[in-house]
C-alpha cells in the first residue's frame, strides 16, 4: 500500500514537472512558406503568389495571374516584423517587386482591333498580414502598392495618340491595392522564452 501512494505521488509530481516545463516553454509556429490566390500586382493581376522565407523576417515571393487578356507576373521581396518571443494576429510588411506593373488598353471600333500592351517596372509598397486567431493554416494580407511607371510606357501612349488619333478616357491611378488569401504549407517551431 505504502508502495502505491509513493508512485501515486511520483506521478503526480512528474505530471506536474512536464506540464511546467509546456508552460515555461510554450512552442509557437512561424510560417515560413505559403501559396496564395489573390488579386493586385503582387498576384500577377489575378492570381496566384507563392512566399518562401530566407530568415523569418525576409523572403523572396513570385506572383502570375491574368488581367485585361495579358500574362502577369512579378517577383521581389518582402520584409515582415515578426517577434519569436510573441506571435500576433497581425504583422506589418514592406515589399518591392519588379515585373509587369502597367497595361495599356485601346478600344477600336471593333473587339479585334483593341490594342492590348503590358510594360515592366519597379513596384513598392507595404501592408499587413493579419488572422482572426493565431494562423495555423493561412491568413489574409492586405497591400497598398506604388508602381513606378517606365518612361516607354508614356512613349507608347503619346505613338497610339498620334497615330490612331485616339483619346486617353483615364489616367492611371498612381496607387494599387492587393488582397489575398494565403495557405500555410510549412512553418518554424520556435520556442519562446518566458522571464
Amino acid at each position: 500500500m505504502k508502495s502505491l501512494i509513493v508512485l501515486i505521488i511520483c506521478v503526480c509530481l512528474f505530471h506536474k514537472n512536464i506540464n511546467a516545463q509546456k508552460v515555461d516553454k510554450p512552442i509557437n509556429r512561424i510560417d515560413m512558406a505559403s501559396f496564395g490566390f489573390g488579386i493586385g500586382l503582387d498576384y500577377g493581376g489575378l492570381g496566384v503568389n507563392f512566399t518562401t522565407h530566407l530568415h523569418e523576417n525576409i523572403a523572396i515571393f513570385g506572383g502570375v495571374g491574368y488581367l485585361s487578356k495579358i500574362l502577369l507576373y512579378n517577383t521581389g521581396v518582402k520584409a515582415r516584423l515578426i517577434s519569436k518571443k510573441k506571435l500576433t494576429i497581425i504583422n506589418p510588411f514592406v515589399l518591392g517587386m519588379y515585373g509587369v506593373n502597367t497595361i495599356a488598353k485601346f478600344d477600336g471600333s471593333t473587339q479585334s482591333n483593341s490594342l492590348y500592351n503590358s510594360f515592366k517596372g519597379f513596384t513598392f509598397g507595404g501592408g499587413i498580414d493579419f488572422s482572426l486567431k493565431q494562423r495555423k493554416t493561412g491568413f489574409w494580407s492586405l497591400a497598398l502598392l506604388v508602381p513606378i511607371r517606365s518612361t516607354e510606357y508614356n512613349k507608347y501612349v503619346e505613338s497610339i495618340k498620334w497615330r490612331y488619333n485616339a483619346r486617353v478616357k483615364k489616367d492611371l491611378l498612381p496607387i494599387g491595392f492587393s488582397i489575398g488569401y494565403k495557405i500555410i504549407f510549412h512553418t518554424k517551431t520556435v520556442k519562446k522564452k518566458v522571464r
